[in-house]
């Protein structure tokens, strides 16, 4: 067993810190989808609008343009929920990441505690040694 889990720590911090990116990166990608699909709610409240201005002149593009953004609301709908998916699978990898990272940080600590211990232990033993020396040659 390898004395020391710091690399293997170090190793396992960037692989969360790479996961949090990846997920942040996600997170903003749906913040962006979500702005254009209030953009194009916002411009089909503009059409609409301008339709009721100007019937004749309007009526022509008006249900083109309707049906394109219709199917645009859709594919913007459609990429969102692809990257929701996307985002659960990214939380648990982090999630799992994080968890591994927890458990190594635990270990370490727990051998580092042993360690002091052990140091104390033959620091005592030596103090010890030392003083059953002194009294023993009738120092004291």
């Amino acid at each position: 067993m390898a004395k020391d889990l710091h690399s293997l720590i170090r190793l396992v911090k960037s692989r969360v810190d790479e996961r949090q990116r990846d997920l942040a990166g996600l997170l903003r990608q749906v913040g962006e989808l979500e702005t254009r699909k209030v953009e194009l709610e916002h411009q089909l409240a503009l059409e609409r609008a301008s339709v009721r201005n100007q019937p004749v002149i309007a009526g022509f593009t008006y249900g083109a343009y309707v049906c394109e953004a219709i199917t645009h609301r859709d594919r913007l709908d459609a990429n969102i929920a692809e990257l929701e998916d996307k985002i659960d699978a990214a939380r648990d990898g982090l999630s799992t990441a994080y968890r591994e990272l927890r458990t190594l940080e635990t270990a370490q600590e727990q051998r580092d505690k042993q360690r002091a211990a052990e140091a104390a232990r033959l620091e005592q033993a030596n103090l010890d040694e030392i003083g059953l020396g002194i009294h023993a040659r009738g120092l004291l």
